[in-house]
């Protein structure tokens, strides 16, 4: 009635005590041996991480298991003329067997490391003592013994939700997800479940190290001949709060030792495309230290439906200025059906925001890539947009980092109130599962608040973008966060994850890891 494990677990353990049984002097006088090792292995701190990779194995059997123990302690103490002792060898047996099971999370070591990576760098999680175990010795060497017991990194201890498990394997052996996969992650309450499937799977990429930039944020101008349902930046020339930055007023902006500037804006109806060119070139002629971000792919199809300037001939003379990356707005949700609803359908499409990062890749311009969510989208358009960033990133490789945005109320009013911050950790941790070619998932500070980042980096977040002095677009749609962060809040937010600041430049090269 208990199955083939109870009945395993039945022939295993009376095999085990028969022997014992033929040997009983033997085996009584090794038990105090038992004990002195028991010891050691738990002061040595490897007591816990052994019960916990069995875990694994033994949780799904539990109940089988447990007949199993009761059956064969009795028939191992009848046999052996101490019947009384049946029950508290059951009793003792099952404890044992419980502390193998219960409570414990599992992790999982890889070896041998990937060709051509050793383990530096990313380095062993041990996630129950929360610190980083960075490995220093040459590529090929086995791991040392601490190494070996500690765990990579923690996995969801008991998941609530049965349709995980199957993830959980897919996500620990490196398995690529499936959309349907991506929908039950979006679906299941077991936050805390796929909460841990996914900073998993970013600790195996980047241990506990998380990263920020020091950047200003640019925005050219808010006159744009688009009427985006969900947008509260733009504005229509000489409506009131409508701006014009000259070049000079860029300049002014972006302080000497700004390393990124992030440079957005509307789709102005008269700039033409040499002024965008010229933007860009006094910008690196002025701050040669500063990276350029500039640029949503919507913004660089405008300029060909209004100047008829193809993405790669546009593409090739801005690199040629001085441009470094691209940012990943325009993208809202790939789905026509909110292009229309949305009133969208005047920016590039899906394909057309697809095809023009796919150009940028082509020509050695790295990129970044967002979403739109928290208004009227379904799960299964959430689902869509990320496999289809995931196959273009399969196709040209150029995305560094996927930023999700959250919806602004503001006075555009599409939804009632802002999605909760279960919903921001939950998109961020399926985007982590789901994009598992994107080096980068951002916990986005200034759409989601400081809080709800920094939880969001046990999340899957491995990002929170950087300092952003003068945001714009956010806080003009009333977004609560502060319009830039000092690099000393910046740095709290991610201590106070337990995490490791790191801070980088717009392509990711490190410039210092803070301690």
């Amino acid at each position: 009635m208990f199955g083939y494990f109870g009945l395993g677990g039945i022939v295993f353990d009376l095999a085990f005590f028969q022997t014992i049984g033929l040997m009983k002097e033997q085996a009584l006088s090794v038990v105090p041996l038992f004990i002195f090792m028991g010891y050691v292995v738990e002061q040595a701190g490897l007591m816990e991480r052994l019960l916990r990779a069995f875990q694994v194995i033994l949780a799904p059997v539990r109940g089988s298991l447990y007949i199993g123990v009761i059956l064969t302690a009795t028939v191992f103490a009848m046999a052996n003329g101490i019947v009384g002792a049946a029950v508290p060898v059951a009793v003792l047996y099952n404890f044992f067997l419980d502390h193998f099971i219960a409570g414990f999370t599992v992790g999982a070591i890889k070896w041998p490391p990937a060709p051509g990576g050793g383990n530096r760098g990313a380095g062993i999680v041990d996630s129950h003592r929360g610190r980083h175990l960075e490995s220093e010795r040459l590529p090929g060497l086995p791991p040392s013994l601490e190494e070996c017991m500690a765990v990579a990194v923690a996995a969801p201890p008991l998941l609530r939700d049965r349709r995980l498990l199957a993830i959980w394997e897919k996500v620990r052996n490196n398995i690529r997800l499936s959309p349907e996969d991506g929908l039950a992650l979006f679906e299941t309450e077991d936050l805390h479940g796929l909460g841990r499937m996914a900073d998993f799977a970013k600790s195996r990429l980047h241990g506990e190290r998380v990263f920020f930039v020091l950047n200003r944020y640019v925005n050219p101008t808010n006159v744009c001949v688009l009427s985006c349902s969900f947008c509260d930046f733009a504005r229509k020339k000489g409506e009131e709060g409508a701006f014009e930055n000259s070049i000079e007023d860029v300049l002014e902006m972006i302080k000497p030792g700004t390393r990124e500037a992030h440079i957005v804006g509307g789709h102005h109806p008269d700039w033409p495309f040499e002024y965008y060119e010229r933007l860009i070139g006094a910008i690196h002629a002025a701050r040669p230290e500063t990276q350029i971000k500039a640029f949503t792919a919507a913004e660089i199809d405008y300029l060909w439906r209004r100047w008829k300037i193809e993405p790669l001939q546009a593409l090739t003379r801005l690199k040629r200025a001085g441009l470094r990356s691209m940012p990943g707005g325009g993208a809202e949700i790939f789905s026509a059906r909110l292009q229309k609803a949305l009133h969208y359908t005047g920016k590039a499409d899906a394909d057309r925001w697809l095809e023009i990062h796919g150009i940028a890749h082509s020509l050695g311009i790295k990129t970044n890539a967002t979403m739109l969510y928290g208004h009227i989208e379904t799960m299964a358009e959430r689902v869509e947009h990320l496999v289809r960033l995931r196959e273009q990133q399969d196709k040209s490789g150029g995305f560094l980092t996927f930023i999700p945005l959250a919806y602004q109320v503001g006075t555009t009013k599409l939804v009632p109130r802002q999605t909760p911050p279960t919903d921001d950790l939950r998109t961020i941790a399926v985007s982590r599962l789901l994009l598992d070619n994107f080096p980068h998932i951002e916990a986005y500070w200034v759409m989601i608040g400081e809080e709800t980042a920094s939880v969001a980096l046990n999340f899957g977040a491995s990002d929170v973008n950087g300092t952003l002095e003068d945001e714009k677009i956010a806080h003009m749609a009333q977004a609560e966060s502060p319009a830039g962060l000092a690099q000393e809040q910046i740095l709290r937010m991610i201590r106070d994850a337990g995490k490791v600041a790191v801070e980088r430049d717009a392509l990711y090269s490190v410039v210092k890891v803070w301690n």
